[in-house]
């Protein structure tokens, strides 16, 4: 299919061609439908080995966790707990 760029994120060996046989695919990026497919897990292994990711692979990382917070975390830009004493009714001061 001409003109439909995608792109896989594969983790390869840095003395392999850009083209040449990889290591481990780890996802799929396509930019005109924005779709982002990653296997996070997978990716934080190999980062946690050394794997230097190039600058584009960086941003879509970032971008994926953003865009797929792990279970019991905030999403990113969300408004954190509410300071102790926010959320209670206010008390009414009475003189004896």
């Amino acid at each position: 299919m001409r003109q439909q760029p995608s792109y896989r994120i594969v983790a390869i060996e840095s003395r392999r061609s850009r083209g040449g046989a990889y290591l481990e695919s780890l996802g799929f990026y396509d930019p005109r439908r924005k779709l982002l497919t990653l296997n996070l897990e997978r990716a934080d292994h190999w980062l946690s080995t050394g794997a230097q990711p190039t600058d584009v692979t960086r941003k879509l990382i970032s971008r994926y966790r953003r865009e797929h917070p792990e279970p019991g975390e905030a999403p990113a830009g969300s408004v954190g707990e509410p300071a102790a004493g926010e959320n209670e009714p206010p008390t009414k001061n009475r003189e004896s």
